[in-house]
């Protein structure tokens, strides 16, 4: 069972070696980086890790490592909305190793949205329409030269249980994933099932 610790929803003890759950933290409590004209934050994550925010006025960007940090922030999902943004909520895949809970993936949902424009009164209304949404599928690299890097995407308009591929994905792929040589891939339906096979579980 998990069971909500402030932020983070902290995961049950007793369990063996190698068991994989996911832990949960928010996007809150974060110190501004000075020396910026951005949204340019610090976040506390899961287990030590940070993470990085930075955001314009169109779209936002995340690291989880001070290392690589402005590549990470660059890494984003081809938006087909105007703005793109993210959840305040951050899933970590996290194995237990000894006596800790190892993160070593993350699982994030990003929104591509466009203004709506009312052509009668030839003004935009202020409320925004949603073109898509991924879950963002994350390496975290606790050593090396690159922190972390997008695996995958999974579009959540077209995916079944898109949660559920996405951690699939997580545990297949974040370990062996080559950052800096590899990109990440896009999972629509048709790899979900495939996806979900390679990994034994029902879908």
């Amino acid at each position: 069972m998990i069971e909500l610790a402030g932020a983070v929803l902290a995961l049950a003890a007793h369990t063996p070696d190698g068991e994989v759950q996911s832990a949960y933290t928010r996007l809150e409590d974060c110190v501004e980086i000075e020396g910026s004209a951005l949204v340019n934050e610090r976040c506390e994550g899961y287990a030590g890790w940070a993470v990085f925010v930075v955001a314009s006025e169109h779209s936002a960007g995340l690291a989880y490592s001070q290392r690589t940090r402005v590549e990470q922030q660059a890494q984003r999902p081809v938006r087909r909305g105007a703005f793109q943004s993210f959840s305040p909520v951050v899933e970590w895949r996290v194995r237990r190793e000894a006596d800790a809970w190892v993160p070593f993936a993350t699982i994030h949902r990003w929104t591509s949205a466009t203004p709506v424009y009312d052509p009668d009164a030839g003004a935009f209304t202020g409320e925004t329409q949603t073109e898509e949404q991924v879950l963002v599928v994350t390496a975290l690299r606790e050593a090396g030269p690159i922190g972390a890097c997008h695996i995958a995407y999974v579009d959540v308009t077209e995916v079944y249980d898109a949660n559920s591929v996405a951690r699939a994905v997580a545990d297949l792929d974040a370990d062996g994933f080559r950052c800096g040589y590899e990109d990440p891939v896009r999972i629509g339906a048709g790899e979900a099932v495939r996806v979900m096979a390679r990994a034994g579980r029902p879908y």
